[in-house]
């Protein structure tokens, strides 16, 4: 058998790593976040959807993620008006759960979104959106938006590693001509959790979306209050319909047929000494038998020789 030369070893190599460029990475890096589109265009007369996006994940339940973007060419829009401060909104792979941080600082430019699924929400496998930043132009250039840094786990709490790709944006004067202003799904009501003076606290705020509708109340059904009528004792013997103070009872008196009066039977009751007790028999019997007994036991003697 011929010895195969170094050279010729690392040729093979390296052709098994051309060809399979995925084997040669390994699992390691394998999830990648980034932006979705990776390069967006956007106007300074409207505002478009611009997602952080995750691809190939296996088991995702909680994430940390830190964004950096020019403040001198964009700006965030608010996606909850309803709370203090600047939000952006959370995309629709991971169920609605508890949100850690949630915080947009205008003048550095920096975004700050931690949150984990609750139980029983199930960890989420492949590709989606995590979040859903609503960008407006506010100088005419081209800019970069980074993650500067996510954390990424499971269930467990076990730290998912991941490669970050970065986007470039650019600012146009006006939308463009067959262009339209993207809106990407976002999810439904969150937890909050917030630090206060008297510790922490856990609200419920809806997160709102640009196409969502406007909540409609929902109906609550009422329980009919149900009286029942008065129950009156009434000392006559006779069964009327409804016993009232009218005229119009004596009518109802004819039309209800009454129960005849019981009769009294007016004969003199039996007088308790002569009526025979069920446990006087008895004792009367045993006493009986026990005579008997012994009668026979007499003569049995007297028969003796």
């Amino acid at each position: 058998m011929k010895n195969i030369s170094p050279l010729a070893g690392l040729l093979v190599c390296l052709a098994l790593t051309l060809a399979f460029p995925s084997a040669a990475l390994g699992q390691n890096g394998s999830t990648i976040v980034t932006f979705n589109p990776q390069n967006p265009v956007i106007s300074m007369d409207a505002a478009s959807d611009v997602g952080v996006e995750i691809q190939n994940v296996s088991d995702l339940y909680a994430f940390d993620i830190h964004l950096t973007f020019d403040p001198a060419s964009v700006v965030i829009v608010d996606a909850d008006p309803s709370v203090p401060g600047i939000q952006v909104a959370q995309g629709t792979f991971l169920d609605s759960g508890m949100v850690v941080k949630n915080e947009v600082d205008l003048e550095k430019g920096t975004i700050r979104y931690a949150m984990t699924q609750l139980n029983p929400s199930p960890a989420r496998s492949g590709n989606g959106l995590l979040l859903v930043l609503r960008l407006q132009g506010k100088q005419v250039k081209q800019s970069a938006i980074t993650i500067d840094n996510v954390q990424l786990a499971t269930r467990a709490g076990t730290e998912i590693k991941a490669q970050t790709i970065p986007g470039s944006i650019t600012v146009t004067q006006a939308t463009l001509p067959g262009s339209t202003a993207t809106s990407l799904p976002t999810t439904g009501p969150q937890v909050q959790f917030t630090q206060s003076p008297g510790g922490p606290q856990v609200t419920e705020t809806p997160a709102q979306s640009a196409t969502a509708p406007a909540s409609t109340p929902i109906p609550t059904l009422v329980a009919p209050v149900v009286t029942q009528p008065a129950i009156q004792n009434t000392a006559s013997a006779e069964l009327t319909a409804i016993p009232t103070a009218t005229s119009s009872s004596a009518a109802l008196q004819e039309a209800t047929p009454t129960q005849p009066e019981a009769q009294v039977d007016s004969s003199p009751a039996p007088d308790a000494a002569t009526i025979p007790q069920s446990g006087d028999n008895w004792v009367i019997i045993i006493v009986a038998a026990l005579i008997v007994i012994g009668l026979f036991f007499i003569w049995l003697r007297t028969r003796r020789p």
